[in-house]
């Protein structure tokens, strides 16, 4: 009788244990699924954030060309703006002469009056005034094209 009471207390513990033992099989199961539905999550979202960082970084790549290509192209026009003013600054100093003469002057094979010396250099005057103030504006966006330049260049941005 023993034995037999030892055999139905043996086959409800397996009974028992056999379901206890299915339903910690799934709650294990459902922990490792959700886990690993969080770390596929959370590794896309990884991937989408490295995607973005290598977007930026070719962006900025770009755009430090872009500057460099217009820094080229500002510095040739500042160039050609002080050759020019140079030139209109020797074309002030002779009409100058001319107005120290007085009088009717000739240049160039013609004859001008004093008044029109007086107009040809308020004329030219005022291109210089110009040229100034374009040369202003030039090196004004050259330096901030150096200011942008200088403060990427510290940011390492190599792949």
């Amino acid at each position: 009788m023993l034995n037999r009471l030892f055999l139905v207390f043996s086959l409800a513990l397996l009974i028992g244990c056999d379901a206890r033992t299915k339903v910690l099989q799934d709650k294990i199961t459902a922990r490792v699924d959700k886990m690993l539905g969080e770390f596929e999550v959370k590794q896309k979202q990884a991937e989408l954030a490295v995607r973005k960082i290598e977007t930026d970084i070719d962006q900025l790549k770009k755009a430090r060309i872009e500057t460099k290509v217009r820094l080229t192209q500002i510095d040739e026009k500042v160039k050609t703006a002080e050759s020019k003013q140079m030139e209109v600054d020797k074309t002030i100093l002779r009409l100058r002469e001319f107005l120290t003469q007085g009088g009717e002057v000739e240049i160039s094979g013609k004859k001008f009056s004093e008044q029109q010396v007086k107009d040809m250099a308020e004329k030219t005057i005022a291109v210089r005034k110009k040229l100034t103030s374009e040369i202003e504006v030039l090196q004004n966006h050259r330096s901030k094209s150096n200011l942008f330049l200088s403060h990427w260049s510290s940011v390492s941005v190599t792949q």
